[in-house]
């Protein structure tokens, strides 16, 4: 990725900060981008630390849950069904069956969160994204030989709420499409079509005007 990375960084953060409010106990960020031999990963993090989430929900979102757009939703005996492959005495374990004891996966409490994440490596909680792209051939072709242009943008936060949290998500994803869509020239197309079945991502899609194939002026409208 091309550009004055400093200033991509202000950014990012300023659009976080705008919000500080709703951030008391700090955030997490993480972004990950894959475009053919190209790899990027940025952890930023509040000075006050946070976000305790970020790591794992960029984890789950690669890893445990690969075929999924987004992190969140699961049900219940996904959930244990995950933990099972985890953890092959998990039939013996005390919070192994406190969860299979639940109703539902909406009821997990938050210290059975915390297991999840840091016993299991896994979360149920939302706040991260897959993005995939492919890159204008036209616009890209005049200016460089490169063949492989297709790509995959990665996005996990985490700090405030769980519906917060993917505001914020999305807000980052915006951002980035604005930043970063101008770079080689290039006008990316974000496949946005699995996210927009989400209904609360598709809220913020809609509110922040985020398009699948962004042009200058869309940024001027939120």
């Amino acid at each position: 990725m091309e550009g004055d990375m400093p200033s991509f960084l202000n950014a990012l953060e300023r659009s976080i900060e705008a919000y500080h409010y709703l951030l008391p106990r700090g955030w997490r960020l993480i972004i990950e981008h894959e475009s053919g031999d190209e790899r990027l990963m940025l952890d930023l993090q509040s000075d006050k630390g946070g976000g305790s989430f970020a790591k794992v929900k960029m984890r789950t979102l690669k890893e445990m849950t690969p075929k999924k757009y987004a992190t969140g939703g699961d049900d219940l005996e996904y959930i244990l069904q995950t933990i099972r492959s985890r953890l092959p005495l998990a039939e013996e374990c005390e919070m192994y069956q406190e969860i299979c004891a639940l109703a539902e996966a909406g009821n997990l409490t938050r210290k059975q969160h915390e297991w999840l994440r840091d016993i299991v490596g896994y979360t149920n909680f939302c706040g991260a994204v897959r993005i995939p792209y492919e890159r204008d051939f036209e616009i890209i072709k005049k200016a460089t030989s490169e063949e492989d242009y297709t790509g995959e943008l990665r996005i996990a936060f985490s700090g405030a709420s769980e519906e917060q949290d993917v505001m914020f998500t999305l807000r980052i994803l915006r951002e980035v499409q604005f930043l970063q869509c101008w770079y080689r020239r290039s006008l990316p197309y974000y496949g946005l079509q699995p996210l927009s079945k989400i209904p609360n991502i598709r809220l913020w899609l809609e509110e922040l005007h985020i398009k699948e194939a962004p042009q200058l002026r869309d940024f001027r409208l939120a």
